[in-house]
């Protein structure tokens, strides 16, 4: 069986990307938006908001599993006891990966949602490391979303029979709108024009020096 753990920040479109990646399946489980709360050694039950939603009647009538990691440090990634969590196995096979959407997009949807006010420096920075770290399969979603190769290669990567039959799922939405439930209608490449003349926006960008980092993994610097 197919086992997926998706780390993301939200507002990345990673949503869009399980839903894409659940097409391949006859049927996913899904734990949505993990938040993990602490690392332990013993039977604690470390997560929060674990709910599973199943695409059969129970875990053991599904073929794939999507574990879903929010604002995770990817610091911490190696610790986590995914034994605790419901069809989760070391005998399926388990592909980790970043879902990782440019700067300039990812912060304008990020502040416009009214996400994490108090703590954008620490949530920029855990979305640096996901960006940066090598030991995950670096999905990109710009180019996910706009490419149909990109898509093929991915599925070839992870070992799939390519179809596109969920592409237009978007989970939890847009936040900046709650009408168009069909992805490929959302202009999520252009959230930054809502910002640019946003100063506290312009600062965080410059400040965490994620213009050089949109240019150099995305090639995409609107200013």
């Amino acid at each position: 069986m197919h086992e997926y753990h998706i780390l993301a920040m939200r507002r990345s479109g990673h949503h869009g990307v399980i839903a894409w990646l659940s097409g391949h399946h006859e049927r996913t489980a899904l734990l949505n938006d993990v938040v993990v709360r602490g690392v332990h050694d013993h039977n604690e039950w470390p997560y929060e908001n674990a709910h599973v939603h199943y695409g059969g009647s129970h875990s053991d009538d599904c073929d794939s599993l999507a574990i879903n990691f929010e604002d995770c440090d990817v610091d911490v990634y190696d610790q986590i006891p995914f034994g605790l969590l419901p069809g989760s196995s070391e005998q399926n096979t388990v592909h980790k990966m970043t879902v990782v959407r440019d700067p300039f997009n990812w912060l304008a949807s990020l502040m416009h949602s009214h996400v994490g006010t108090d703590n954008y420096d620490v949530l920029i920075d855990r979305y640096i490391k996901q960006v940066c770290d090598e030991s995950f399969l670096r999905v990109n979603f710009n180019l996910w979303f706009a490419s149909e190769r990109y898509r093929r290669q991915l599925a070839d990567t992870l070992n799939l029979d390519f179809t596109d039959a969920m592409l237009s799922h978007i989970g939890q939405g847009s936040s900046f709108t709650n009408h168009d439930k069909n992805a490929r209608n959302l202009r999520v490449l252009d959230r930054w024009q809502h910002k640019v003349r946003d100063r506290q926006y312009l600062d965080l960008l410059h400040g965490h020096d994620l213009v050089r980092l949109s240019q150099e993994v995305f090639e995409f610097n609107p200013l």
